[in-house]
């Protein structure tokens, strides 16, 4: 029996040791007669299902399949995020996942291609991704080699290339440029795009996005994936023939979808000023996806806001934008940062804090003031049309 086979046979005993606190399952496992390289194996299975809970609790509490060791979950995508990257893309005959790795993305893909590829040069991944893969193993063909050598010898025209380069390459730093990753996508670019129809590439959240525009030429469209207005993804799409502008395309995955698309070549108008932030009146911060893809101040203007300063970057109306993709506030009114000041005005003890163009960072005034954290009141600062900084008092709506 093989050490995936004895993993698998031990699946409802795994399922009750991921519930039990880690001294208690080393406890059990050192008075076992189970033998050390197994022992090893069960301690990674419970200690990646604990992990990938959070990021894929489907695949986490699916107990027929075996999990990939914990540095490959944080690469991994999330389920939302791989199955976002499956409706973007054209179902065709084939696809290669250059990068396999984990599967997740590979999986959500899948579907949509009557043939597919995995390609991974780990070795380890691949046996298992064997063994998880086994009853459609028809569809699938596996690969234990590198993205290049696998390339060099394939010259068929192909519906979809997949990557997602390795970002710690050496297994310490963390890179970010495209020519710093493994593989190298520049390298690699050329022949990637003259066999493929489609090419989806997974990069760095930290990725400078303009450089991605330059150094890719004709992409159709640069996506920036959020979750709770944090960056997770950024995406970069090529279709062959494809004679439009690129766009760039800002996306919330939080709740269901909200998508903001602008052709990154179009001059973005500037919202116009706020002149006046009236108490009852309505504040916005923009979400992370369309800071990171510059398109807060189109998007703002699409919405009719006013921004408050052309370097700070929130936005006003007297009118509420209920599903205004971000953060909105109700302003309560201005409050002075001097403590004897603040206290008079504010009469709380905890605040959230958004400070934009203000001169400190929120810690720093934090510390300044002495207040705690709240998910309700805030204190909002920044530089206003007339140059000046103030700082509002107001309450999360949304």
């Amino acid at each position: 029996m093989s050490k995936f086979q004895a993993l698998y046979a031990m699946r409802e005993q795994i399922k009750q040791w991921v519930e039990i606190p880690a001294d208690q399952l080393a406890l059990q496992l050192a008075n076992s007669n189970m033998d050390a390289d197994l022992r090893q194996s069960v301690v990674e299975q419970v200690a990646a299902r604990r992990k990938w809970k959070k990021k894929l609790a489907a695949r986490a509490e699916n107990y027929e399949i075996l999990m990939p060791p914990l540095l490959s979950c944080e690469q991994s995508s999330s389920a939302d995020t791989a199955a976002f990257k499956a409706s973007i893309v054209n179902k065709g005959q084939s696809m290669i996942d250059l990068t396999a790795g984990s599967g997740v993305d590979f999986e959500a893909l899948m579907p949509h291609f009557e043939k597919v590829y995995f390609v991974e040069r780990n070795q380890h991944l691949v046996d298992l991704a064997q063994f998880n893969f086994q009853a459609r193993h028809e569809r699938i063909s596996l690969h234990a080699t590198s993205a290049e050598d696998f390339l060099l010898s394939w010259d068929e025209e192909v519906s979809l290339i997949f990557l997602d380069p390795d970002r710690r390459p050496d297994g310490q730093s963390r890179q970010v440029m495209l020519q710093d990753c493994s593989p190298n996508l520049l390298e690699l670019w050329p022949k990637i795009i003259s066999i493929a129809d489609q090419v989806l590439v997974k990069l760095s959240p930290m990725i400078s996005i303009p450089q991605v525009v330059q150094a890719l030429p004709q992409l159709s469209a640069v996506y920036v994936l959020s979750v709770k207005n944090d960056c997770k993804e950024v995406l970069a799409y090529w279709r062959k023939g494809s004679e439009v502008a690129t766009q760039l395309v800002a996306v919330d995955l939080s709740e269901g979808l909200r998508l903001f698309a602008h052709p990154s070549k179009n001059q973005k108008k500037m919202p116009k000023k706020a002149t006046v932030l009236a108490k009852g009146a309505y504040l916005y911060d923009p979400d992370v996806a369309l800071l990171k893809a510059d398109l807060h101040d189109a998007y703002a203007t699409q919405e009719e806001l006013q921004k408050l300063h052309p370097n700070t970057n929130l936005f006003y109306s007297d009118a509420l934008k209920s599903d205004f993709m971000g953060r909105v506030f109700e302003i309560v009114g201005e409050v002075k940062p001097q403590k004897k000041a603040f206290r008079k005005s504010f009469k709380g003890d905890r605040a959230g804090i958004i400070l934009k163009n203000y001169g400190l960072k929120p810690d720093q005034l934090r510390q300044q003031l002495q207040l705690g954290e709240s998910d309700t009141d805030f204190l909002i600062g920044g530089k206003v049309a007339d140059g000046k900084r103030i700082l509002l008092h107001a309450k999360r709506i949304k």
